[in-house]
C-alpha cells in the first residue's frame, strides 16, 4: 500500500490524501488536479493495474461525469459513468468494482467516499470530466 499527501507547504494545508493498494510503490502515478473548484479536474486516479483501488470523497453537491483514459472519454464515450451527489446525509462508503469495460453511475451524499477497485487484467482508470 502506498499513502500520498500532498501538502502546500507555504500555508501548511492539506489538500488531498489518496490512498492506493495493490500496486508496488513504483507503479504508481496517481496524479492529483486540484480538485473542485480552482480549475483543477474534481479526481484522477492515474493507472490502476489489476487489484489496484482509489477512492475520492465528495464534498460539494452537483454531477461529476467521469471515464477511463484508456477505454473511454470525456462528455460519456465508451467506458464512462456519472456520480449524482445530492445534500448531507451520513457519510458513506460505496465500493465498485471493475470487472469489465463500464463504470457505475450511482447517487450519493455530501462527503460520501466512492471507492473504485480495478478486478481486471487490463489497467483503468477513474478520471472526472472536469
Amino acid at each position: 500500500m502506498v499513502r500520498l499527501m500532498i501538502r502546500l507547504t507555504t500555508l501548511g494545508l492539506l489538500l488531498a490524501v489518496v490512498t492506493m493498494s495493490g500496486c508496488s510503490s513504483d507503479s504508481n502515478n496517481a496524479t492529483g488536479n486540484g480538485g473542485g473548484g480552482g480549475g483543477g479536474r474534481e479526481f484522477v486516479s492515474g493507472d490502476l493495474g489489476n487489484g489496484a483501488s482509489f477512492q475520492h470523497v465528495f464534498g460539494t453537491a452537483g454531477t461529476y461525469a467521469y471515464f477511463c483514459r484508456y477505454h473511454g472519454a470525456a462528455g460519456g464515450v465508451g467506458m464512462s459513468g456519472t456520480i449524482t451527489v445530492t445534500g448531507t446525509g451520513t457519510a458513506a462508503m460505496h465500493a465498485f468494482s471493475i470487472t469489465d469495460n463500464t463504470l457505475p453511475s450511482t447517487t450519493i451524499h455530501v462527503n460520501d467516499t466512492v471507492r473504485w477497485t480495478n478486478n481486471t487484467v487490463m489497467t483503468h482508470t477513474v478520471e472526472s470530466d472536469n
